[in-house]
């Protein structure tokens, strides 16, 4: 064999970790990114690289991907500045029916809602404070009501 076990299972983490459908032999064209001692970014192929240099490279990649997904799943976040007219407007109605009826309570509870999806039917996260436990049920009765 060319390369050892630990430099072969460095290879299949990268592999696994870059977007493109890898073949075997693909593998020895690899330029691995890897640390020098200064903590710099350099290349090296495949060939030079240690089966650890492949490792932490592959984790790298992986880094990187989560990031980038973490990013695009924040996107709503963003998106919730240009809602769509008719979920936007049904979450206002609903704000403004629960802070009515809250308001006859003493003391007030407090009502958050915020967008934590979009669509549709769109997903919300509330966040009730200040509600006495013996009226949540007639709190959360009246907030699914209002929603309709």
């Amino acid at each position: 064999y060319k390369y050892g076990q630990d430099k072969i299972r460095g290879a299949i983490e990268y592999a696994k970790a870059t977007q493109e459908k890898d073949r075997p032999y693909d593998v020895t064209r690899y330029e691995i990114e890897v640390r020098d001692p200064a903590g710099k970014i350099a290349v090296k192929p495949f060939s030079e690289a240690s089966g650890s240099e492949i490792k932490q490279a592959a984790a790298r990649l992986r880094r990187r991907k989560n990031r980038k997904d973490r990013d695009l799943t924040r996107a709503p976040e963003l998106n919730s500045l240009f809602p769509a007219k008719e979920p936007r407007a049904r979450m206002d109605k609903l704000q403004s029916r629960a802070d009515d009826f809250l308001g006859t309570m003493s003391p007030r509870p407090r009502l958050e809602l915020s967008v934590a999806g979009q669509g549709s039917d769109p997903v919300i996260s509330l966040k009730l404070s200040n509600l006495p436990l013996s009226r949540l049920t007639e709190v959360l009765v009246y907030l699914a009501g209002a929603a309709v």
